[in-house]
C-alpha cells in the first residue's frame, strides 16, 4: 500500500510529539478494512504513531482521524502527500503555512467545518486537501474532512456534487475548482459569518436558492448584497436571484415592500438589460402601489422596454385579483 521511500520519508521526521491514529465507525466494511491495513502498515514501521478505535457521529463511515482532520478516504496515491505533510505538521509542532495565513487562522474565535470533496479527476485536489489539513492543524476551532467522492458516492449525491475540488466551509461558503485558491479568504468570511454577493453568489450558482431564501427569513431583511446580483454579468446569477425574491414574496410580502424602492431606483440605470430585468422582477414581487410608476416608464421607454414594463403591470394586477 505504501512504498518503502513513504515509510522512510516518516522515519526522517523530527519527531517531537506521538500522533494517534483513530478508526472510527466500521461500516461499508471493504473501506474499513483497507483503512485499518494502512494504519497497521504506518503503526508497524513507526513507532511514534498508534492506533485506537472509537464511535463518533460523523457526516459519513468509515473514517481515519488525525487530529483534527477526517479522511472519508484513503491517503495513498495522489492523497499521500497532503497526508504526509499533516503528520509532519502535527509531528514537529509546526505547519508549512505562510506567516500570513498562519496568523490569520490562528485569530479564529469560532467553529468551523471544511469538507474538501475530491476525486482522481482534479489535479487541484491535493492542493486543497493541503491547505485544508494545515488550517485545522493550526486551530483547534478548525474541523477538517476529505471526502473521496467517488468512495462515498452517498456524500456526492448529498451535497449535489458536480466538480472537484469542491471545498465547502459551514454549508455556507462554496468554492468550486480553481476557487479552491481563495481558500483563506472564506475560511476567515466563514468565521465572521460575512454574506457578501460572492457567498450569495456561489450559493445560487451550486443550485441553493432555497438556502438564500431561509437566510433572508431567519435575518428579516434581503440585503444589497443579494439584490446587487440582479446586475450581476453571470446569467445565472440573475435568474437565481429573481427565484429567491419570488420565493420570498410568497413566504414574507414584508420584506419585498422594504427593498421595492431600492428597485426602482435601479431603473435609472443606463443599460437596457439590466433596466428590463428590473422590471421584470418587479412584475413578479411588486404591488399595486408602484403601476402608475411603470406605467410612466413605460410611456418614456424604447418599445422593448416598455413591452415589458406593460407585461409587469398585467403580471402586478393578475397576482392582485388572484389574492
Amino acid at each position: 500500500m505504501l512504498s518503502i521511500e513513504q515509510l522512510n520519508s516518516l522515519k526522517e521526521i523530527d519527531w517531537q510529539n506521538p500522533i494517534k491514529l483513530i478508526l472510527i465507525n466500521g461500516r461499508q466494511k471493504k473501506v474499513f478494512l483497507k483503512l485499518e491495513e494502512f494504519c497497521n502498515q504506518l503503526t508497524k514501521a513507526i513507532h511514534h504513531l498508534s492506533l485506537e478505535y472509537s464511535k463518533e457521529i460523523l457526516v459519513g463511515y468509515p473514517a481515519l482521524k488525525l487530529d483534527n482532520i477526517y479522511y472519508l478516504a484513503m491517503p495513498v496515491d495522489e492523497w499521500w502527500p497532503p497526508f504526509f505533510s499533516a503528520i509532519k505538521a502535527i509531528a514537529i509542532g509546526k505547519t508549512e503555512l505562510e506567516e500570513n495565513d498562519y496568523e490569520a487562522l490562528k485569530k479564529i474565535t469560532s467553529s468551523l467545518n471544511i469538507k474538501v470533496m475530491v476525486s482522481k479527476a482534479s489535479p487541484l485536489c491535493p492542493w486543497a486537501v493541503n491547505f485544508s489539513n494545515q488550517a485545522a492543524i493550526v486551530n483547534r476551532l478548525i474541523k477538517t474532512y476529505i471526502i473521496d467522492i467517488d468512495l462515498y458516492p452517498k456524500m456526492k449525491k448529498h451535497y449535489q456534487i458536480t466538480a472537484t475540488p469542491t471545498v465547502i466551509i459551514n454549508e455556507d461558503y462554496i468554492l468550486v475548482k480553481k476557487e479552491v485558491k481563495d481558500i483563506i479568504d472564506w475560511i476567515i468570511k466563514a468565521s465572521k459569518k460575512i454574506y457578501d454577493s460572492t457567498v450569495f453568489k456561489s450559493l445560487l450558482k451550486e443550485a441553493r436558492a432555497k438556502r438564500v431564501v431561509q437566510l433572508c427569513l431567519e435575518k428579516r431583511e434581503i440585503p444589497d448584497a443579494l439584490l446587487n446580483l440582479l446586475l450581476d454579468l453571470e446569467l445565472p446569477s440573475r435568474i437565481g436571484t429573481m427565484v429567491v425574491l419570488e420565493e420570498i414574496s410568497k413566504e414574507a410580502p414584508a420584506l419585498i415592500e422594504n427593498i421595492i424602492p431600492k428597485l426602482l431606483s435601479m431603473l435609472k440605470l443606463p443599460d437596457k438589460r439590466d433596466r428590463g430585468d428590473i422590471l421584470y422582477i418587479l412584475g413578479l414581487i411588486g404591488t399595486p402601489e408602484i403601476i402608475p410608476t411603470l406605467e410612466d416608464i413605460a410611456s418614456r421607454e424604447t418599445e422593448e422596454l416598455e413591452g415589458i414594463a406593460l407585461e409587469a403591470i398585467e403580471n402586478i394586477k393578475n397576482r392582485t385579483l388572484v389574492h
